[in-house]
């Protein structure tokens, strides 16, 4: 019944109910009568039905204010009593006796005709709620009451004190609940602490459960302070919780991130205390290692980009401090460019990105026109100097408004992932022109491999890290897999051609068969009915005459049917998005330990294993099985650890399903002869497998564009060391290591068309040939598969983790 009132409520919110006592002429709203009927029931003698009215209350969404004040006062408000004095004038002596017969202090007066026993109902239901004995009724208060407060800004204020009050809770799941929902909160809107609630607030941070203390860290980003006493109040907690927790440390710095930029004006007038400054004398150099001073700089630093005065107090040696700690601490420190007018630009830019967004737009529409007139039959019999002018016009376009979409990426928040879609989708089309420009010349045995695997990868990416892509939007994404299967397969012809065993015909048919199955299942997916028939009607006859001259040279595969298909690289052009219409959420993490330790690489023993603990924020994923750990050994070997399900930590839901997941868990690692003496570097990041087009030949391709990937960085850390130069003094360009990387790879799919080399692992670069699983320490008794190169798309950014390997025997 209690849910049924709900439902109706909702439906029907403004509906007017007749109160059920006939000699009271008042009316209600339907959604002030049931919510106040439910408030009732907070009262009820069962545990089950309290949690459950608890629960309902949060669901309501256009509840009288002065009802809600209600359910935080155990006193009925004045402006809930009914004015009944009109009434009394009509009654005879008797009534008007009975009416001075005196109630005893203490009691309510239920007979008097100016108190609505329904109104009453909702007198202090959440201070009840709160006060419950059992937790799973405070648990429901607090989160109906954060419902509440994200739709009533001015509940919120009344609501406050009652949630801080709850940070005192005996169990420590009601504590985490209440930081949580506080946080939630504050990042809807501004939450000021008074100096009562600041220092129980400051209180939790000497929780023994480092969740809850976590927990108080992220409530702690998004509260202001006062006054300038209470940010004093703030250091000195969160020096004692560095001191006493030093496993806190990053996330104390990433709470020190957000105060810092709130704060600006204190953090100015703090600032020689902090750094301990005496006009009269000079600077003395502060330690870098200590934790404490590299928390007063991520203050500093942060409160700089909305106080730029605070840099002109800086000392210089500081800026040397900051150059280190931002590689150290990611995500922790500012950009570089924190002056003045490079704060107001940012601010004027984050106000007109929607407009910049829109330009940007019409010169991606420029952009489809150059295509169109690219792969049109009068381009093609133009004179070469016209055709390869007509291709520097588009490059030249394609990469300005590519600059001009990863420039929205950095400065707004909600349509940056709009354009790191149509970036990725421009770069696919910068794909395009290259081979198009040089599939017909000698150098294409060697860059067809690199640029069809760089068109995989970008085009899964696309694919399945971007949430909420229509139909029509995953089709153009896949359609720029059927170029690259073109592309592979003609490269991987040519070098077969070059070889002693020659192109033989089981080889031609198998390759062609890969290409025929992944058209077909295109087509199958334009014909459904989602799909907008408009905007695929051109490229179903593409696909059409594609499949013809497929098969035919199925049949009969021959140089000549294999030299016709050539002709379908230079008609290809990419099927247009509407990019207008789209609103994305992208699929992200961080990785938060462990931290960079390239100058104190950690030790470890040459035969034993060693535990690494991860921890990480994975955003905007709903199923957290496919979420792997993937390490990139010295050796080039890449393996994925799959942590148990218990490891993901809900941390934000979206429609009661959790989004955003904290991951804290360990991986075990078994150290190698091969990575030396000196300090090994190990690649960790997140990742996220995805279900290829098909199995075996796209999880190799995807494989063998992470090695040309691997072969760059290597070189660029190598040229930063200043260890690969040429004679002249100046770098090498990566082109040779990843065109030696396409022959030794490709020659292993010579002999394996299908693809299936890469579950053996040889693209990993070392050549274990089987998946193991690996008992995980991280708790007693759980499991962590461990894969070997897998199909997957990495979702954060990398960290690199040094170990030295010690001496077996010391002197």
């Amino acid at each position: 019944m209690t849910i049924l009132i709900s439902i109706l409520s909702r439906l029907y919110p403004d509906q007017i109910v007749q109160n059920p006592k006939e000699d009271i002429e008042q009316r209600t709203r339907l959604a002030d009568d049931a919510f106040v009927r439910i408030c009732d029931m907070v009262n009820d003698s069962s545990v089950v039905v309290r949690a459950k009215a608890c629960t309902l209350l949060g669901r309501f969404r256009k509840v009288n204010y002065m009802f809600l004040s209600q359910t935080f006062s155990k006193q009925i408000m004045a402006r809930l009593k009914v004015d009944q004095s009109a009434r009394n004038i009509a009654l005879g002596p008797a009534q008007k006796q009975a009416q001075l017969i005196a109630t005893p202090e203490g009691d309510q007066d239920v007979t008097a005709q100016q108190v609505r026993l329904l109104d009453s109902g909702a007198c202090g239901a959440f201070v009840h709620g709160l006060e419950d004995e059992y937790q799973d009724v405070r648990n429901a208060a607090i989160n109906s009451i954060c419902e509440l407060c994200l739709h009533n800004p001015g509940f919120a204020v009344l609501a406050l004190d009652y949630l801080v009050d709850m940070f005192m809770d005996e169990i420590d799941y009601v504590r985490l609940n209440a930081l949580t929902s506080l946080c939630k909160i504050g990042n809807r809107g501004p939450i000021t602490f008074d100096t009562e609630q600041l220092q129980i607030a400051l209180g939790v941070l000497e929780d023994a459960d480092r969740d809850v203390r976590e927990a108080a860290h992220r409530m702690l980003e998004v509260v202001t302070m006062s006054t300038e006493d209470g940010m004093t109040s703030f250091l000195e907690s969160i020096e004692t919780n560095m001191r006493r927790f030093p496993e806190d440390q990053l996330s104390i710095y990433q709470c020190l991130r957000s105060v810092g930029r709130h704060h600006g004006v204190f953090l100015e007038n703090m600032l020689n205390s902090m750094l301990q400054l005496d006009p009269t004398f000079l600077a003395k150099e502060k330690n870098i290692e200590e934790m404490t001073y590299c928390g007063h700089l991520v203050l500093l630093f942060n409160a700089a980009t909305t106080n730029p005065a605070i840099l002109k107090m800086l000392p210089k040696y500081t800026f040397k401090h900051y150059t280190y700690l931002r590689d150290e601490y990611l995500n922790c420190f500012p950009e570089p460019s924190v002056s003045h007018e490079d704060v107001s630009m940012r601010v004027q830019t984050e106000e007109d990105a929607e407009a910049f967004y829109e330009k940007a737009l019409r010169n991606l529409d420029r952009i489809h026109v150059l295509l169109r007139q690219q792969t049109s039959p009068n381009q093609s019999r133009a004179r070469p100097d016209l055709t390869k002018r007509h291709r520097e016009v588009l490059l030249r376009q394609l990469s300005a408004c590519q600059r001009d979409l990863e420039y929205i990426v950095s400065v707004h928040t909600k349509q940056g992932r709009n354009a790191e879609f149509a970036s990725m989708y421009l770069e696919c089309c910068q794909l395009l022109v290259q081979i198009q420009e040089s599939y017909d010349s000698p150098s294409f045995i060697m860059l067809a491999p690199i640029l069809s695997a760089q068109l995989f990868r970008l085009s899964y990416y696309m694919d399945h890290i971007f949430l909420g892509l229509d139909a029509t939007a995953k089709i153009s994404v896949g359609y720029f897999r059927i170029l690259a299967n073109l592309v592979w397969f003609f490269g991987m012809v040519q070098k077969k051609a070059g070889t002693s065993d020659g192109l033989t015909r089981e080889y031609l048919q198998s390759m062609l068969q890969q290409a025929i199955k992944r058209l077909t299942d295109l087509q199958a997916q334009m014909d459904r009915p989602e799909v907008d028939i408009g905007r695929t009607q051109g490229y179903r006859v593409i696909l059409g005459d594609l499949r013809v001259a497929l098969l035919r040279a199925f049949k009969s595969p021959s140089t000549l049917e294999v030299v016709r298909l050539l002709s379908n690289i230079v008609k290809f052009r990419p099927m247009e998005i509407d990019f207008k219409n789209l609103d994305l959420q992208r699929i992200s993490a961080e990785v938060t330990r462990p931290t960079i330790n390239r100058d104190r690489p950690t030790d470890i023993h040459p035969s034993f294993p060693f535990l690494v603990p991860v921890e990480g924020v994975i955003h905007h994923v709903r199923d957290t099985t496919g979420v792997a750990i993937q390490v990139t050994f010295p050796n080039g070997n890449v393996r994925h650890y799959y942590p148990p399900p218990d490891h993901f930590i809900p941390v934000e839901e979206t429609l009661s399903i959790p989004t955003t997941y904290r991951l804290r868990t360990s991986i075990e690692i078994y150290p190698e002869a091969s990575w030396g003496t000196s300090p090994a570097e190990l690649r960790i990041t997140l990742s996220r497998s995805f279900q290829p087009d098909l199995v075996g030949h796209d999880e190799f391709i995807c494989r063998f564009a992470e090695e040309i990937a691997t072969e760059k960085r290597q070189q660029q850390a190598l040229l930063q060391r200043g260890m690969l130069t040429d004679s002249k003094g100046q770098s090498q360009p990566s082109s040779s290591a990843a065109s030696s990387t396409a022959s030794s790879a490709s020659a292993g799919l010579l002999s394996h068309p299908r693809g299936l080399l890469a579950l053996g692992g040889s693209g990993g670069g070392g050549g274990q040939t089987s998946s193991r699983r690996l008992r995980s320490a991280a708790t007693p008794g759980s499991e962590a598969h461990v894969m070997q190169n897998q199909s997957t798309l990495e979702i954060s950014k990398s960290i690199s983790y040094y170990v030295a390997r010690r001496a077996m025997f010391n002197s």
